[in-house]
């Protein structure tokens, strides 16, 4: 059977509707498709096809109008037709589709994902690698975006996150307001007023990797240090497993002694956390959408599918007022995107800019390549040696994408005027 995704047509039925259908089978003198019994067809109709190319990455329409078509096999709950022709176009389209999915097959086989990826794509492999460079490389990426880049807080509080070894280890040894100077002189030098608008929020932690958390001891540091600074604080907490839950409740008790909000991002920790005094706020994973660098060019956005981008799973009144209820949930973070979205309604609206969260895996494909030298063997992480601190997946820079650790990132560049049009947002959170 050939995958509806790379071919389908429309043939007319007596009551005069089209009917979509599919190859059964397909040469390029010929396709079979299945029908329910007793479907009436009208054979003297033009048949309307659609083949991919893998070639442009693109559909080619076609319709074809010299055919024979006859009953190839008759069962009591459906029949098999064949649609034969000596079509020049519909013989040249059959064969580049065949022999293009008979590559695809090959490689898939083969489990060569980069091979697979390249001919998919067609990007180069050496642009869709891992970087041993990568503190350079991801340089020069965030300058060419945000180098000359101003913004506008529009009365939003200032935030930055605090989500790594070497941030906690900087954030301790430097003032606050040090601290948050050389970050935008490092990230966005041409932007006089976030250098002078006050830090009044840190998030500490990690939403997306539990190796990357603080220690016990570097927490309550981390959380004083934030406190004697008149900085309020947040702590971040990735979705968890069940070897994470004694490390959890060690980190509630620690966090239960401080008036920090807690980043939740998933139903367990947060009735693990229920009863404790600190707020908490939904993290992006409860927050779901349709979200990737790519979708622009998806012929679903460019046909108007953009409203139906804007909400996401929190834009659903029953669950947030459920949330509310039952887990004295005050807060959501959303992500700037490159598409204008609906904040959620549930108390304080914190938005991440500008990395926003395209895929992560739970067994850590960044170690998965350091290791075995392919993403796609991911293993369980023991003792992790942190290969997230110096290496990272560079990506071609049409796609706006970049590597970190076990999460796939896009890079947001233009959302601020649309995000706070509407200023629903309270907190700007900048997580480069």
């Amino acid at each position: 059977m050939i995958p509806s995704q790379i071919f389908n047509a429309y043939i007319m039925t007596e009551n005069g509707k089209k009917l979509e259908i599919r190859a059964l089978d397909m040469s390029p003198d010929f396709f079979d498709f299945r029908v329910v019994s007793n479907c009436k067809l009208v054979p003297d109709e033009c048949i309307e096809l659609n083949f991919w190319n893998y070639e442009s990455g693109k559909y080619s329409s076609y319709t074809l109008k010299s055919y024979d078509v006859k009953l190839v096999e008759n069962t009591v709950f459906y029949d098999v037709y064949r649609v034969s022709s000596d079509d020049r176009v519909f013989k040249a389209y059959a064969k580049e589709l065949l022999e293009g999915y008979e590559n695809y097959v090959e490689l898939k086989l083969e489990d060569d994902e980069e091979l697979l990826m390249a001919y998919l794509t067609g990007l180069e492999l050496d642009k869709a690698h891992i970087s041993d460079n990568f503190d350079v490389q991801w340089k020069n990426i965030y300058k060419k975006y945000f180098e000359k880049t101003e913004f506008n807080l529009c009365g939003a509080q200032l935030a930055l996150c605090i989500d790594k070894p070497v941030r906690y280890k900087e954030f301790l040894e430097k003032p606050a307001e040090k601290y948050k100077e050389s970050y935008f002189e490092k990230y966005f030098p041409a932007n006089i007023e976030l250098k002078e608008t006050r830090l009044e929020h840190v998030y500490i932690g990690n939403q997306f990797c539990f190796e990357l958390l603080p220690s016990k001891n570097d927490i309550q540091q981390l959380l004083c240090k934030a406190l004697e600074e008149g900085l309020k604080a947040s702590f971040m907490l990735p979705p968890i497993n069940e070897d994470h839950i004694d490390k959890i409740r060690d980190i509630a008790a620690i966090l239960g002694n401080y008036m920090c909000e807690i980043v939740v991002n998933d139903i367990g920790t947060l009735s693990m956390l229920r009863d404790i005094p600190n707020k908490k706020v939904i993290g992006i994973f409860f927050n779901r959408r349709r979200k990737d660098s790519r979708m622009k060019w998806k012929k679903y956005t460019s046909d108007g599918g953009e409203a139906e981008l804007k909400k996401a799973s929190l834009n659903d009144r029953l669950l947030t007022e459920e949330l509310v209820r039952k887990y004295k949930v005050s807060g959501a973070m959303s992500e700037a995107l490159d598409y204008e979205q609906e904040i959620p309604s549930i108390g304080m609206s914190a938005l991440l800019f500008p990395l926003y969260q395209t895929n992560t895996a739970p067994y850590c494909t960044l170690y998965a390549q350091c290791t075995k030298g392919s993403r796609g063997k991911q293993t369980e992480v023991a003792g992790c040696p942190k290969f997230c601190q110096k290496c990272g997946f560079i990506y071609p820079d049409i796609l706006n994408m970049v590597g970190i650790g076990n999460s796939l990132f896009g890079i947001c560049t233009h959302y601020y005027e649309e995000a706070q049009k509407n200023g629903q947002i309270d907190r700007v959170v900048f997580n480069l």
